[in-house]
This record gives structure tokens, C-alpha cells and sequence, in this order.
């Protein structure tokens, strides 16, 4: 067997040479890796930027279509107004209807109205009769069936020809 001793101190590199060294077993790597975190980055930047390039068309679609639609939703608001407008009226006329319908329906044969003022929620009547029960009848008739909530039944008077008297009639529930 055959040794090898060398006492002799290693020689001593110099930093060029470590410099040189590093340079051809490490910097090789290093720059393997820079470049493909540097094509990597560069494909994401290309992803993102078509992403923010669709994004920004997505979003001008839907400014289009806001600018397109705002009018008629304006115009459907519009709309949507008027119908209410006409559903109150139409329920305000049924009521009234309904009001006269029930007068006329209660309203006995044997008086005759001299004069009758009929306002959206009140019915004011000057009548006259020949009977007073009839009177009576019509007023308890009234009371009785409840449909206005105010019943005024003003002076009874006697004249030459029977009973004049005046009716109030307000608040009418249907």
C-alpha cells in the first residue's frame, strides 16, 4: 500500500480564482433560474393583461346596455306611475258607485227628493213625504245597515202637502 501525505500547505487561491470558480459551477444556475422566473413572469403578464383587456370589454358591454335600457326604465317608471294614478281613481269611482248603488237601492217609494247633492264621500238630500214612518223606515233602515258612519238626520218640518226634511249622509263604508 502506497500513501500519499502532503504536508505542505494547500495552496492559497487567489479571488480571481474563487472568483472564476464560482462563476462556472454556480453563476451557470443561478442564471438558469433568473431566466425562468423571468419567462414566467412574462407569461403571467401576458394572461393578465388579456384578462384586464376582457375585463375592460365585459364592462363596456354593460355601460352599452345601462345606456341602452336607462330610457326604458325611465319610461317603465313612467308608466308604472300612471297605473297607479288609475288604479286609485278606479277604486275611488267603484266606491262611488257603490255609494250610490246602495242609496238607491234603500231609498224608499214613498218620498220624493227635492234636492240632492251627492260629493265624492257625502250624499246631502231635502225630501219631502206624505207619511212620517216612512221617514222613520229610511233612517232606521239606514242606521241599522251601518254603511255610512255619520247619519244626520236634520229638521222634520210639517207642510201643506206632508213632511219636508233634510238628510246628511257621510262616510260611506263598503
Amino acid at each position: 500500500m502506497k500513501y500519499k501525505i502532503n504536508l505542505l500547505p494547500p495552496p492559497q487561491l487567489s479571488f480571481i480564482d474563487k472568483t472564476v470558480f464560482f462563476s462556472y459551477n454556480y453563476l451557470r444556475y443561478i442564471l438558469v433560474f433568473t431566466q425562468l422566473v423571468v419567462l414566467g413572469v412574462f407569461t403571467y403578464r401576458f394572461t393578465v393583461d388579456q384578462d384586464i383587456v376582457d375585463l375592460k370589454d365585459s364592462l363596456r358591454q354593460k355601460q352599452d346596455i345601462v345606456k341602452v335600457s336607462s330610457p326604458l326604465l325611465q319610461q317603465g317608471a313612467v308608466v308604472d306611475d300612471k297605473i297607479r294614478n288609475i288604479k286609485s281613481v278606479i277604486s275611488k269611482q267603484d266606491e262611488f258607485n257603490q255609494m250610490i248603488a246602495y242609496y238607491l237601492s234603500v231609498f224608499p217609494e214613498k218620498i220624493s227628493a227635492t234636492k240632492l247633492q251627492i260629493d265624492s264621500d257625502k250624499i246631502y238630500l231635502e225630501a219631502d213625504t206624505t207619511d212620517v214612518n216612512s221617514i222613520q223606515s229610511f233612517y232606521g233602515r239606514l242606521k241599522k245597515d251601518s254603511r255610512f258612519k255619520k247619519l244626520d238626520l236634520g229638521s222634520i218640518q210639517k207642510t201643506d202637502s206632508g213632511y219636508s226634511f233634510t238628510l246628511t249622509l257621510s262616510s260611506f263604508s263598503s
